[in-house]
């Protein structure tokens, strides 16, 4: 039997995402996803009776988007202090302008995503606790959301030469990605 293949272009992907979005649908959509967190974290022990409902898919599904979103904003701020640094005048290309010096806020993010970490793992060879997993990893996206938030605000307000560390951050979208 010969293989078929669709073509996709940008066209068709424009009019399947504004399809979606017409439908009210989210273009980050991702019910199996859904489904998956659910059964990690959201429907109990698995070694209990859990009972399916809409209410908690919509919870998994609000849960994996604000990881999603803080994956994405997380990843654009530290693409967005990097070509900050390249389009500096300034810059001779010689190191990068992140500053090395790690502040209160910086220590206190490393501090609480290397505990959330710890409880992860705990989490997982506890019988497969996926409610405290998830309860854990939610609490990693948050310090780093708050982080991103945090950072950005506090670089425009201060309109500083060196960016905020860049290594806080990518510890912590490394530690979520697990």
């Amino acid at each position: 039997v010969p293989k078929t293949y669709s073509v996709r272009t940008a066209s068709t992907d424009d009019a399947i995402a504004s399809s979606a979005i017409d439908q009210g649908n989210n273009v980050w959509s991702s019910p199996s996803d859904d489904f998956r967190l659910w059964v990690l974290g959201l429907s109990g022990s698995y070694r209990g009776p859990s009972t399916f409902s809409e209410d908690r898919m919509e919870e998994a599904r609000v849960v994996r988007e604000k990881w999603v979103r803080f994956l994405m904003e997380g990843q654009e701020c530290l693409d967005r202090w990097n070509t900050a640094i390249l389009d500096d005048d300034m810059y001779d290309g010689g190191g990068d302008r992140s500053s090395r010096l790690w502040g209160d806020e910086e220590i206190e993010l490393f501090r609480t995503v290397t505990q959330c970490s710890m409880n992860c793992q705990r989490a997982l060879l506890d019988d497969l606790d996926g409610i405290s997993f998830v309860k854990e990893l939610n609490c990693i996206a948050e310090a780093g959301q708050t982080y991103v938030h945090w950072a950005t605000a506090n670089q425009n307000k201060k309109q500083r030469s060196a960016n905020p560390p860049e290594e806080p951050l990518r510890f912590v979208l490394d530690t979520f990605r697990g």
